[in-house]
């Protein structure tokens, strides 16, 4: 029977990082959109999203499948709870790309604000924690997951520098203020992505150690 959950688990990891990927393009997909005002990138991201709703949705009833046929206990429920939430995690970003989108759309009919250079950072640190938690998924090994860690303050400071430099703008051109307020929700959204990255690295962390990444200096207390 382990061997025949085993060869299940594969099946569903494979699953999981096809979604992933395709989490991924969305992602970049939006990043293009938003640096070039291309609506032809957002139809992409917007196209994408019912695929993957679909196999969040596929992965998830594989994950009970499996727990109902094998009843698995210890580290092999632990890991279908954790692809569970990955997943999870996983689809949250694909609504965040497709959140993104939403307000580029805006930007391309009224291209009157500038963006400086403050968003651009944002959307290439959170891309890249997101391509890092995902490479520490697909190889199973947590350095990549301490890459991820050491970039969460840095697009934290950035967000809060983006939302005063967009506050400032506002206050210069009262006229822009819808539009500024889009752009700092896009910050907000490549900080959410960071922090979904961030999940799914301490996800993998307690898997492969059985150790909770979360809030270290709490539990010392």
């Amino acid at each position: 029977m382990e061997k025949h959950f085993h060869r299940e688990y594969e099946s569903l990891k494979q699953l999981l990082l096809g979604m992933a990927r395709r989490v991924q393009d969305m992602l970049t997909n939006s990043i293009e959109a938003l640096v070039n005002l291309d609506a032809s990138k957002t139809a992409l991201v917007e196209a994408s999203e019912h695929d993957v709703n679909l196999s969040e949705i596929a992965i998830d009833s594989q994950c009970m499948k499996l727990i109902a046929l094998y009843q698995p206990v210890g580290q092999d429920l632990r890991l279908l709870n954790i692809i569970s939430k990955i997943n999870n995690d996983l689809e949250r970003v694909g609504d965040e790309a497709v959140n993104i989108c939403e307000r580029v759309n805006r930007l391309i009919a009224n291209p009157k604000l500038e963006h400086g250079d403050i968003l651009p950072q944002m959307q290439e640190i959170a891309r890249n924690m997101l391509s890092k938690s995902i490479e520490a998924l697909e190889k199973c090994d947590i350095s990549f997951c301490d890459e991820v860690f050491k970039q969460e303050d840095v697009l934290d400071e950035l967000n809060r520098r983006l939302t005063r430099d967009t506050i400032d703008q506002i206050k210069r051109r009262p006229e822009i203020t819808e539009l500024a307020l889009d752009i700092i929700s896009i910050g907000h959204r490549f900080e959410r992505i960071g922090d979904m990255a961030v999940n799914i690295s301490e996800d993998i962390i307690f898997f492969m150690t059985g150790e909770d990444a979360r809030h270290p200096g709490d539990q010392k207390k």
